[in-house]
């Protein structure tokens, strides 16, 4: 049996971001030290600009709702 931790698909620069999943061909992180705000975000590349973010945009795409909902059952953030 193999009980390694799910590993990102793509990089990522920021070494304070929790990764939570891969969903969908996404890498989803949350980032409490957001800037300015804490963030949610779906990585679909290793490029610098190979991503989406913000937690105003979590509603209008389904990889930033998952990531958001995540974080929440983890307790990362606080409803």
């Amino acid at each position: 049996m193999d009980n390694k931790e799910p590993k990102p698909i793509y990089e990522h620069d920021c070494p304070v971001c929790h990764f939570l999943c891969t969903f969908k061909g996404h890498d989803l992180y949350y980032c409490e030290e957001g800037n300015p705000v804490p963030t949610v975000i779906a990585r679909y590349g290793s490029k610098g600009h190979e991503y989406m973010s913000g937690m105003a945009a979590k509603d209008a795409s389904p990889y930033l709702q998952k990531a958001y909902s995540i974080a929440v059952s983890r307790g990362l953030i606080k409803k």
